[in-house]
């Protein structure tokens, strides 16, 4: 599920009492980690930083920073093991990340989108041992894609009856380039 390599760490044992309430208090740890890989899935970052807080049924990073496909991403992320399945919930914005090195980690070959992608996400779900790992994932958010384009689409003779639409200069770049998507 989470995989992080080569780590390092401030952290400290705190007591709190969980939702105001009078129970006895919960032991939890939380602190500073950093991480030169981490690894959600098939997704891959580098030189990751982040507030944490570790519970006993919940995992939180907190104002996470990361490196990610030539681009970055922050926000925050965590795990709850509460339920019988292992949850998860992530709000974050990702600027920079290139297409073709995300997409590639899904499926390997000739990429099927180019650009830079810039993205805000709220998504949450189950984590889902299984061949649609993001089947069960749901939320919400806004993703564009800059200055890309389709290859596929270039083998496609009905692309030729689009570049008539285009502007001046345009005519240079492929049939299925696009400048926002």
């Amino acid at each position: 599920i989470l995989e992080l390599q080569d780590i390092c760490g401030d952290l400290k044992q705190i007591d709190f009492h969980p939702h105001g309430q009078a129970a006895p208090p919960m032991r939890a740890i939380q602190g500073q980690l950093t991480a030169a890989n981490a690894g959600f899935g098939s997704i891959h970052t580098k030189d990751l930083r982040s507030d944490i807080q570790i519970m006993p049924l919940e995992l939180i990073f907190r104002n996470f920073e990361t490196k990610t496909y030539r681009g970055k991403a922050h926000g925050d992320f965590s795990f709850n093991f509460q339920g019988k399945k292992t949850t998860f919930q992530a709000k974050m914005q990702v600027s920079g990340v290139g297409m073709p090195y995300l997409l590639a980690e899904f499926d390997p070959g000739s990429p099927k989108v180019t650009g830079m992608m810039e993205a805000k996400l709220d998504v949450g779900g189950e984590i889902a041992h299984s061949s649609t790992p993001l089947g069960d994932m749901y939320g919400t958010g806004t993703i564009i894609v800059r200055r890309g384009q389709m290859p596929l689409l270039n083998q496609n003779p009905s692309m030729k009856h689009v570049e008539r639409f285009r502007t001046a200069g345009a005519p240079a770049l492929p049939a299925s380039a696009f400048s926002t998507f």
